[in-house]
């Protein structure tokens, strides 16, 4: 018997063996997905920060922008400190 032995049990031993490799790579993935679903809560807080950081920032800059207004056009770097100046007095 000379060549390769190719039998029944070999080829079911190779099915068996991909089988598994294929069930531990779909595993893989699913903890993966667990992993990133369970960032997106971490993210989902970040954003909620950012974006309260981004309204308090935008409310200074609109009342930054109204003391300027109400202000007459002062030349010089001391008039455009004025108004920043009163903003941190608040």
């Amino acid at each position: 018997m000379a060549g390769r032995n190719n039998t029944l049990t070999r080829w079911i031993g190779d099915m068996v063996d991909d089988t598994k490799d294929f069930v531990d790579d779909i595993l893989d993935r699913a903890g993966d997905v667990e992993d990133a679903v369970s960032d997106v809560s971490q993210i989902s807080t970040q954003l909620a920060t950012l974006s309260a950081a981004v309204e308090n920032l935008t409310t200074i800059v609109t009342t930054l922008a109204a003391l300027q207004g109400a202000t007459a056009p002062v030349a010089g770097a001391a008039g455009a400190a004025a108004p920043i100046a009163a903003m941190a007095g608040k």
